[in-house]
């Protein structure tokens, strides 16, 4: 390892002395570091706004399915992805099917998915986690029904276009 002080690794950033048992030992940049991932960046203010929004929010379903439609509207193997799985699902109501593919299905999904966002706030890691295993779930459309991250971004847009225009969320931001 190079060393440009008698005193520091270059090669751990200028983290850890070498003075003692440098691995135990942490600068007040790391600590700070461990400190910032396990708090949120939202105010107790921020985060009381956002829960009582969404309790008016979550209890009205055609939001999230007029999500799901305007990105029908933009994106036409969307469409095609939630009609196949739509007919799938009709051939196995007889069988217990772990397929959630439908759009009736994924309204669901997203309502419990910003319900768990919200309850786990201050976990900002264990929710970044969870939306990368969402991708992951998504990422084999990408071959067979042309799904990519254009359509992610689109639907990021318009789920923000539609919950930032709802006048609960404007008379919110006014308070």
């Amino acid at each position: 390892m190079e060393t440009t002080d008698k005193n520091l690794c270059r090669a751990q950033s200028l983290r850890y002395s070498l003075k003692g048992n440098y691995k135990n030992k942490k600068t007040i940049r790391s600590k700070s570091k461990v400190i910032a991932e396990n708090e949120s960046r939202l105010t107790f203010g921020q985060q009381n706004a956002l829960l009582t929004t969404w309790k008016v929010i979550k209890i009205q379903t055609s939001i999230m399915r007029k999500i799901l439609n305007d990105l029908e509207n933009e994106y036409s193997n969307v469409k095609q992805i939630f009609q196949k799985a739509a007919v799938i699902d009709a051939f196995n109501r007889e069988v217990e099917s772990n397929k959630l593919g439908t759009l009736d299905d994924h309204v669901k999904l997203m309502i419990s998915f910003f319900d768990e966002i919200l309850q786990n706030m201050s976990d900002e890691i264990d929710m970044a986690n969870r939306m990368k295993k969402i991708g992951q779930y998504h990422a084999k459309l990408k071959y067979s029904c042309a799904f990519n991250s254009e359509i992610w971004e689109k639907f990021g847009e318009i789920t923000m276009e539609t919950i930032c225009s709802l006048d609960v969320v404007q008379v919110g931001t006014l308070l």
